[in-house]
């Protein structure tokens, strides 16, 4: 998760530093925009089963300035989603089911 929220963040030249995280299920990312905007990010693990199992999916949610940017958001939030399908892609290369 963070390689991939670090390096969607880069291209946007944003700054993700990683936070607060609680256990398996959230992780919290500190935002600045090269403008010195603030700003954060929330990644939520949902149906974590002690952390056996996979998870059912991420909850992503961004917030960049004092008011928010909408299209930055997406755009950010779109790049990490893209980000984390090629790195699973890379990591199941070479698998055998």
């Amino acid at each position: 998760m963070d390689a991939a929220v670090s390096s969607a963040a880069m291209e946007m030249l944003i700054i993700a530093r990683p936070g607060e995280t609680e256990g398996v299920t959230k992780r919290t990312y500190s935002l600045r925009t090269l403008e010195g905007h603030p700003g954060e990010l929330i990644v939520t693990r949902r149906g974590v089963g002690l952390g056996i199992e996979p998870s059912e999916g991420l909850i992503l949610e961004c917030r960049l300035g004092r008011h928010g940017h909408h299209d930055r958001e997406a755009e950010l939030l779109g790049r990490i989603q893209a980000a984390l399908i090629k790195q699973h892609a890379i990591e199941q290369e070479g698998v055998d089911y």
